[in-house]
């Protein structure tokens, strides 16, 4: 009870601290200093804040480097990946040097990806056998929380299910097919033990259209393949034993990684790049806005400071690329997953910080930097569009192509190449947006995780940013609907309906704020969930992103409001609006196919080792299961 009291205490006493989600405001909207004054002085508070942990660089302080020997290049390593080792038991024991932290030998140390900060969106799928459905007892017809937690904006660890990943191994050249799935970690001197046996399979009756419906068809595969580096040993397969302490570089380069179900490698914060990307964008965004919100005036010039220590500086700038991003360790390591591009989604912060001080005419932001970072970001657009791992993060089916989206049209708004940011958002919507949202508004490709309201809101995250960046452009993609008929507004209220079970609530706030914003809130429910579970909602910078005024394009835009901009939701729950689009019916009205990511492959990687197939999806978008082939 006391552990639980201080985590309180923290949680909201630390308010705030913990990096928003992306956004986009619409820099001529913020000229105007109007609305949410509350959050605005928040915005100008954390400028200041977060400024004194700057300047960062993409390498930090890590003693190791990329593959390539370049301190500059992003490097980050697969979070659920553990070494597995399987040295002889002949002779004695010896485990790499180096600290627990270090070569992941920590058996005190259970970290769940609850606790996993920055890596793709703090939390992957986890194990909890008290949470095998999703729950919606919590949540009343109106979306309303009648017993939800501590009213608090930052993340506490939250014990989540997790689902069985897949495991498998990664090339930079194949992404379909994969090599056989190797064993769940065995060596009895790493840490822990699988929390499931690798070969077995669930058998437990799991309602269809929960997370858990999907998982029960899932098993897990061993590998039966030798490793190259093992010898037989009395009769089974092991590596040679060291003869004396070796540093940790001989584990991540000699030991084969394998997936652990449920259990995030502590180690993968001895590279602090995924950390950096983020506590820089978000500073650079805050310093940014504060002089335009009568803010101290130095903040542009040190958003300014930190972009060239982190993107421009030629002995310390990052390279315009992501090779190395959550790479699996192993003596095959090469390159990164696409996965990888994910940890800088934050880019697009950078950029509408950019384009803030171009608006603002900030003196600090010269034409040489101007010229400089776009030079980079022309670099990063040619990566993306020519680079395997870009390609392959542009086509993800999921989250992971929503938010690439996010990074190419934004950076390609940076270089002034409006049509190809139109082209990006164009592309998007007509392909994987279509098969996103289901006509009752769930996000099959989201809802199969075993943390599906994080996920359904994490994937919301990046639609609406591509909205908001389509708004920007004077594109209206909130009108866009998927081929089952459901927008984005009805994604969201699917969500909102359906509750947060035992999962953090905090995640949805920001997207409602936006949606009332764009569709309108005429019953008020909207303002009506935030005033019930995020009492302080008017403090956060994601309400002074969300005002009326800020979108040109979205349904309230074409309402008085947007010339005569008052202080956000408080007014839209009073004023006359458009009325939200009602929520598509459950059952849809085409026939059912596989979503085009399943034309050319029989499985679809989600994360670090997930992959789904399409039957596994079909219930989510509200098709009867086919029992013949085993499905159920």
């Amino acid at each position: 009870m006391r552990s639980l009291t201080i985590l309180v205490f923290l949680a909201i006493h630390l308010r705030g601290t913990i990096a928003d989600g992306n956004d986009w405001i619409n820099p001529e909207f913020a000229l105007k200093k109007t609305g949410a004054p509350d959050a605005q002085k928040r915005i100008i508070s954390f400028a200041g804040s977060t400024a004194k942990d700057g300047p960062w660089t993409v390498y930090g302080d890590a003693k190791v480097l990329p593959p390539d020997g370049q301190k500059t290049d992003y490097y980050s390593w697969a979070p659920y990946h553990w070494p597995e080792c399987n040295f002889c038991q002949s002779g004695r024991t010896h485990l790499t040097t180096g600290g627990s932290r270090a070569n992941g030998t920590n058996t005190t140390d259970s970290t769940s990806d609850g606790d996993l900060g920055p890596y793709e969106d703090g939390g992957g799928d986890e194990t909890d056998d008290d949470n095998d459905e999703e729950s919606t007892t919590n949540s009343n017809e109106d979306g309303i929380i009648d017993d939800g937690p501590p009213t608090v904006t930052t993340k506490l660890p939250i014990s989540h299910r997790r689902m069985v990943r897949r495991i498998k191994e990664f090339s930079h050249s194949s992404f379909v097919h994969r090599r056989q799935q190797g064993v769940l970690p065995s060596d009895p001197f790493l840490p822990g033990n699988p929390l499931v046996d690798s070969s077995s399979t669930t058998t437990d009756k799991i309602a269809s259209g929960t997370a858990g419906a999907a998982e029960n068809a899932r098993k897990t595969k061993t590998s039966q393949g030798k490793e190259p580096t093992k010898t037989n040993a009395g009769g089974s397969d092991c590596t040679p034993s060291p003869t004396k302490s070796l540093p940790p570089s001989y584990t991540w380069t000699s030991c084969k990684y394998v997936v652990r179900d449920g259990k995030l490698n502590p180690d993968v914060r001895e590279l602090p790049g995924v950390n950096n990307i983020v506590d820089v964008t978000q500073s650079v965004l805050y310093n940014a806005l504060a002089p335009v919100l009568s803010g101290p005036q130095s903040g542009s010039q040190t958003a300014i400071s930190f972009i060239d220590k982190f993107f421009l500086d030629p002995s310390t700038g990052m390279q315009p690329r992501v090779r190395y991003g959550q790479m699996i360790r192993g003596p095959d390591q090469k390159d990164g997953q696409y996965i990888g591009v994910i940890d800088l989604r934050g880019i697009v912060k950078l950029v509408n910080a950019v384009q803030v001080m171009r608006a603002s005419k900030a003196p600090a932001w010269t034409s040489d930097y101007d010229s400089r970072m776009k030079n980079w970001a022309k670099q990063y657009v040619q990566w993306l569009h020519t680079d395997p791992l870009g390609q392959k993060a542009l086509s993800a089916p999921n989250n992971h192509g929503s938010f690439a989206t996010n990074q190419l049209a934004s950076v390609n708004i940076l270089v002034d190449d409006t049509s190809a940011a139109a082209a990006a958002l164009k592309s998007y919507f007509s392909n994987q947006f279509q098969d996103q949202i289901a006509a009752s508004g769930e996000q099959p490709f989201e809802a199969v995780r075993t943390r599906p309201f994080h996920y359904r809101c994490f994937n919301l995250e990046a639609m609406i940013t591509n909205a908001k960046l389509g708004d920007q452009l004077g594109l209206d993609f909130w009108s866009a609907k998927s081929k089952y008929g459901a927008t984005i507004q009805n994604a969201l209220d699917f969500v909102m309906t359906k509750g947060p079970g035992k999962e953090d609530i905090t995640d949805i706030f920001p997207h409602i704020a936006a949606i009332a914003i764009a569709y309108g809130d005429p019953t008020g429910r909207y303002t009506a969930y935030l005033k019930k579970n995020d009492k302080r909602y008017q403090e956060a910078p994601y309400y002074y992103y969300n005002q009326a005024g800020a979108l040109t394009k979205a349904p309230t835009s074409k309402n008085k409001m947007a010339e005569d901009p008052l202080d956000g939701l408080a007014h839209l729950a009073e004023t006359d609006v458009p009325t939200p689009t009602s929520v598509p019916q459950a059952t849809p009205t085409i026939p059912w196919e596989c979503p085009t990511a399943f034309a050319t492959a029989t499985e679809v990687q989600l994360d670090d080792g997930v992959f789904v197939t399409c039957d596994e999806l079909k219930h989510f978008y509200g098709y009867a299961m086919d029992t013949v082939n085993g499905s159920s």
